[in-house]
């Protein structure tokens, strides 16, 4: 179209001075009609996409909420899992020694003859721990008996009876108890101790367990899923592991009006496991995930520059469409680039929702995407659909790879033995939950032939393992265990619980076999 085509429309124009009287008014009655009829299409236009901003704002508001929610749960959960993990590693020492020791007792073994068994396993679990325990002690014969090689002396007048760890210990009824943790003054680092009473109903073992590793994680899971804050607190809310150092050691249950005191003061009146806090004036949002020894693993964000850009993008958008009611072409345009940027927005959104229930190594689900399925399947508990069973595997030697031939090797490890599961159990979701740890969740075909694909599985890794020829990091090898739902499990995490120990069980009966390697 022409440019002089277009009829040209100005608001305002000439004065009409009160003497032009009523046909210059008639004259101008058309134009007016005009304008009118523009003003109004512009307002209805106007009022139309700033509703529909208001919308959007709202929408974009909440979406943004949940991202963060999302990235403070994984945060929580990969913490909560680090925890138990590192924890159960001491657990199964404890169970493994005590087993020992009470033959030992039974069969009138002497305080030297223990002690020497202690010493030999202290020298292990200092190996396996990295140096993070010192090793065995305990109450044993009736005396105190030390195995570890700290060459501490605890004097005439040491009564161990009284102690924390073994008190606990009795009071645990035959489960090993988590001491609560204190600051050992030589090294400044946080330590607990494990202890378990034994089927006598006097005798304790237990060690330490130095925190300074739990540290680290607590380090790179705060760095790596880009939340603010990543703190582990025990059940008195004392903190044990922080992303700021210098808050380990600090009791969040005292003091006046500090960031830790009133992050308790909200974790305590919380009604869920994600809450909002204002604090020094900026908002943050708080996952808690909590731990089976009593333990809590808070993922904290800080969202306030999020909401005041979200709030300028309002006010913004706002302006921009007021202004641009005068050029209704204009306005027009840019509502379509706003709906192509709505999409997009919608399309990165679920990208970011796929990818955060994707392990990003093995393609399989992740540790959030179990936790969805275990809440979907617990639900159908109460509707009496419990033929389900849970396959837990870990890989072996994944350490001796990494350290032997580097991570990328180590990668293509774990790959491998994600394939191995996946090709086994071709009908049920696959989980990746921790860094050597996969999950599998049979039910169906896959359930109703649980025992053959147990046996299957267990024989292929041992085939592979077999296979001398190949590298190390394609000789795969896994320890497997396998439970399914019995009379009073109330979630999965039952029925994993005890797969979990029939893995470390095989796991077990594979370093006793190939006692040159590390598994």
């Amino acid at each position: 179209m022409k440019r002089n085509d277009t009829p040209e429309i100005r608001f305002g124009g000439d004065k009409i001075g009160v003497r032009q009287g009523l046909s210059e008014m008639i004259r101008n009655s058309h134009l007016s009609g005009v304008k009118k009829q523009v003003v109004l299409s512009a307002v209805l236009i106007n009022i139309f996409f700033i509703g529909v901003i208001s919308i959007y704002y709202m929408l974009l508001y909440t979406e943004t909420q949940g991202d963060i929610l999302k990235t403070g749960k994984l945060g929580a959960v990969t913490a909560a899992s680090q925890v138990e993990q590192y924890i159960s590693t001491g657990i199964n020492t404890i169970n493994l020694a005590s087993h020992t020791v009470e033959n030992m007792i039974s069969e009138g073994r002497t305080s030297s003859e223990i002690v020497d068994f202690l010493l030999n396993q202290s020298v292990a679990i200092t190996n396996i721990t990295d140096g993070e325990s010192p090793g065995l002690y305990g109450y044993m014969n009736d005396e105190y008996l030390d195995g570890t090689n700290t060459g501490w002396d605890p004097g005439e007048d040491y009564d161990p009876t009284v102690r924390p760890w073994y008190t606990q210990a009795a009071a645990g009824g035959g489960e090993v108890a988590v001491v609560d943790p204190y600051l050992d003054l030589d090294s400044n680092t946080i330590m607990i101790a494990l202890s378990k009473m034994l089927s006598d109903g006097k005798s304790v073992v237990a060690m330490d367990f130095s925190m300074e590793k739990l540290q680290k994680m607590t380090e790179e899971v705060a760095r790596d899923d880009e939340s603010d804050m990543e703190v582990v607190l025990t059940a008195t809310y004392k903190v044990i592991a922080h992303s700021d150092k210098e808050e380990v050691g600090k009791d969040y249950s005292q003091g006046g009006r500090t960031f830790g005191r009133m992050l308790v003061k909200e974790l305590q009146s919380a009604a869920s496991d994600a809450f909002e806090m204002n604090y020094d004036g900026k908002e943050y949002m708080v996952y808690v995930e909590h731990v089976a020894s009593d333990w809590l693993c808070l993922s904290v964000t800080d969202y306030t520059r999020e909401n005041l850009r979200l709030n300028a993008l309002f006010i913004l958008t706002v302006l921009a469409i007021t202004f641009s009611v005068c050029i209704l072409a204009v306005m027009i345009s840019g509502s379509i680039r706003k709906d192509q940027t709505a999409e997009e927005l919608a399309k990165n959104l679920s990208t970011a929702e796929s990818v955060a229930f994707s392990d990003n190594l093995t393609g399989v689900g992740s540790k959030a995407a179990y936790v969805r399925l275990a809440e979907n399947i617990e639900r159908g508990f109460a509707e009496g659909k419990t033929a389900v069973a849970v396959v837990m595997v870990d890989a072996n030697n994944l350490k001796l790879i990494n350290d032997q031939y580097g991570h990328e090797a180590g990668d293509k490890y774990l790959r491998g033995c994600c394939k191995v599961i996946c090709d086994i159990y071709k009908h049920s979701p696959v989980f990746r939950i921790g860094g050597d740890e996969f999950v599998a969740v049979l039910t169906g075909e896959d359930y109703e032939n649980r025992e053959a694909l147990k046996t299957e599985i267990k024989e292929e890794f041992r085939t592979d393992y077999s296979q001398s020829g190949r590298p190390e990091w394609e000789r795969y090898s896994a320890a497997v265990g396998m439970s399914e739902f019995k009379s009073g499990d109330t979630c999965l995490e039952d029925i994993l619980k005890r797969a979990d120990r029939e893995m470390y069980e095989d796991k077990a009966e594979f370093k006793r076999g190939h006692t040159s390697d590390k598994a």
